[in-house]
């Protein structure tokens, strides 16, 4: 896959952006997401029509949105009896669904996939919500 690119806002909403690269790009990701970035954060590689990433995470789970060159657009699902009580995530502006949480290890491998592969990871279950 070509470089990706990841984007985040910090707690005091300053933007920030840098290159994932190698074996540990997994890993400084989710720990991104768990310390630096509680709006979430987007990806996208250098390409010009690749597809991008938001992802999240709370509460030791996680949600990912993908959307593809096409303008086609999904979001994780989950087991919904295991998702936290409350109101549905909202990363990077974007409303997720009800049921769209998943577990941290889950998104860690749809993350890995993602930044591996480019395209949408197969390693997780997925939902377009209906307008």
């Amino acid at each position: 896959m070509n470089n990706v690119e990841v984007w985040w806002r910090d707690r005091s909403w300053r933007e920030h952006s840098r290159p994932l690269i190698g074996s540990t790009a997994v890993s400084e990701l989710v720990e991104l997401l768990e310390r630096e970035a509680p709006d979430g954060v987007v990806l996208r590689s250098s390409a010009d029509d690749a597809p991008f990433v938001i992802a999240g995470m709370r509460a030791g789970r996680g949600a990912m949105y993908f959307a593809d060159k096409d303008g086609h657009e999904w979001y994780t699902c989950a087991d919904v009896r295991g998702e936290p009580e409350g109101e549905p995530p909202v990363y990077v502006s974007v409303d997720f669904p009800p049921g769209s949480e998943i577990p941290r290890a889950d998104l860690e491998k749809a993350l890995a996939e993602y930044l591996s592969r480019g395209e949408r990871p197969s390693c997780v279950k997925w939902q377009i919500e209906e307008a």
